[in-house]
């Protein structure tokens, strides 16, 4: 059963993922990913990958990191669905790659 919160965190990825193929064409691994393994599981291994994938630096060279899966999960109404370790990993590449996504 999809809580509440993982429901609204499904619908933050799509529209990111929307955004993302109109700016820079990235994003279609993370949501056949996303398909297959459901959005929280899926966000988590890209979190847990030693570098970034391809998405995540097309966005960072279009400078919208904003609308990357770390950032999404770094967002206060979904840090609920993440262990503390998983945000620190995701906070810490943001803010490797100048986003603070304490900002939002």
């Amino acid at each position: 059963m999809t809580s509440n919160v993982e429901a609204r965190f499904g619908e933050a990825l799509r529209h990111a993922y929307e955004a993302s193929v109109r700016l820079c064409g990235c994003g279609k691994r993370a949501l056949q990913k996303i398909r297959k393994e459901g959005p929280v599981k899926a966000v988590k291994q890209f979190i847990k990958a030693a570098i970034p994938g391809q998405g995540f630096k097309r966005l960072h060279k279009a400078g919208r990191l904003d609308l990357s899966v770390e950032a999404i999960a770094c967002r206060p109404e979904f840090a609920s669905l993440f262990t503390p370790e998983e945000l620190e990993r995701a906070r810490n590449r943001l803010l490797a790659h100048g986003y603070d996504p304490d900002a939002y």
